[in-house]
């Protein structure tokens, strides 16, 4: 029956023998070397999708990790999210420029650029705020529930609403500025953010098993939060470990699948499939035109969810995810119309995770992008300092 399957799945381009052939086994062995539990994938050229899985979804059953298997995919929840706010802007129920002071006026920032530079929901969603990034009770902390208020944070610590670089003007990573995103977004709508973005741009997509909705496992039964198909989560030396609510739900929690994800990253490289404006997906991995580093011309960082990353020798427009008990990343090169995205239900603080992305890169022959001095030149241009040979990749 599978045999059948697979070359129904052939015939009908939803998968390519050239994806794939052998590759299966060549994450299997990266997963045996690099000692994680498991790990899923998919790969997307042009129409054709290949979805695989490797490893075991729980080390303590020992059950098969399979495709329909969901993880947590942490911080790669925030390029969904970002995704589905600007589907809120393309239907004129929010404005990148919009000052999050004006909506959000019982929590005062403490910006001494107020005047000239004050937050906008543009600067939470390109991490140009200035705010810091997080602090560890935002992660792990007993008295988190799952409907925690967003706003309760910033209520316990009022100084996470200090801004301590300009705004606009340099990308500082911020998970606490996506609590905020995830409060305007609440505020504006007056509805839970995961239902506003289930409804924005998970449902759109068809992307069915995915949720913004804290899911835990089952252990032999399932609460109010469990899922079946949810893998566990492990850490070092294949620790089992159960998902638990957290502060900080507006920066990373997300459960998907490799079909989901798929599905997402094939919306990323169309023409926004009519929920989101040209204009805005077009923009989408370009680095931020405010920033320092674009005034000095170096092509880097990103925007609007996507951040430009040098993988194994590829320009890549990409995001990371980790979380306890889970670490992955999602990359979409849209020149060539590939992309690929893996999750591993490993946390592992000495596993090699790139030698996954190799794998990925190679099983998709993305070409390579040249080297080039020309960031070097134009530096040594602005500043007057002459020998800048260092190569950069553009």
């Amino acid at each position: 029956m599978r045999l059948i399957i697979l070359l129904w799945l052939v015939a009908s381009g939803l998968i390519s023998n050239d994806l794939k052939a052998g590759l299966a086994e060549r994450m299997n062995d990266v997963i045996h070397e690099e000692q994680l539990v498991g790990a899923s994938w998919a790969l997307i050229d042009g129409q054709a999708v290949s979805l695989g899985a490797a490893g075991v979804s729980n080390v303590a059953s020992g059950n098969e990790l399979t495709t329909n298997h969901k993880m947590h995919l942490g911080s790669i929840q925030k390029t969904v999210m970002v995704a589905g706010v600007l589907v809120m802007i393309s239907r004129g129920e929010l404005s990148l420029d919009a000052r999050v002071q004006d909506i959000l006026p019982n929590l005062v920032f403490n910006n001494p650029w107020q005047n000239t530079h004050p937050v906008t929901v543009r600067d939470l969603v390109n991490h140009t705020a200035g705010l810091q990034n997080l602090r560890l009770w935002h992660l792990l902390n007993t008295r988190a529930e799952v409907d925690t208020p967003l706003e309760q944070m910033f209520i316990d610590d009022q100084a996470l609403l200090d801004i301590g670089i300009k705004p606009g003007t340099t990308v500082s990573y911020s998970n606490v500025g996506f609590n905020l995103l995830a409060l305007v977004i609440e505020t504006l709508t007056g509805q839970p953010y995961e239902q506003v973005l289930a409804e924005r741009i998970l449902k759109p997509l068809a992307m069915n098993d995915s949720t913004f909705l804290f899911t835990t496992q089952c252990h032999g039964h399932c609460g109010q939060y469990g899922d079946p198909q949810l893998a566990f989560g492990h850490l070092d030396q294949h620790r089992e470990i159960e998902a638990i609510p957290m502060i900080l739900r507006g920066a990373g929690q997300f459960t998907s699948t490799p079909g989901d994800m798929a599905k997402f990253a094939k919306f990323l490289m169309s023409d926004g499939k009519g929920l989101i404006s040209d204009e805005l997906i077009k923009q989408v991995g370009t680095p931020v035109s405010t920033t320092d580093s674009v005034f000095w011309d170096l092509n880097v960082g990103g925007s609007l969810g996507l951040w430009r990353r040098d993988r194994h020798g590829v320009i890549g427009l990409c995001h990371g995810g980790n979380t306890t008990g889970f670490k992955g990343n999602f990359c979409v090169f849209p020149n060539e119309n590939k992309a690929f995205f893996f999750i591993s239900n490993s946390d592992s603080e000495t596993g090699d995770y790139g030698k996954l992305e190799q794998v990925l890169i190679e099983s998709l022959q993305i070409t390579p992008t040249p080297v080039s001095a020309t960031m070097g030149e134009s530096l040594a241009q602005k500043t007057g300092i002459s020998g800048m040979s260092q190569c950069y990749r553009r």
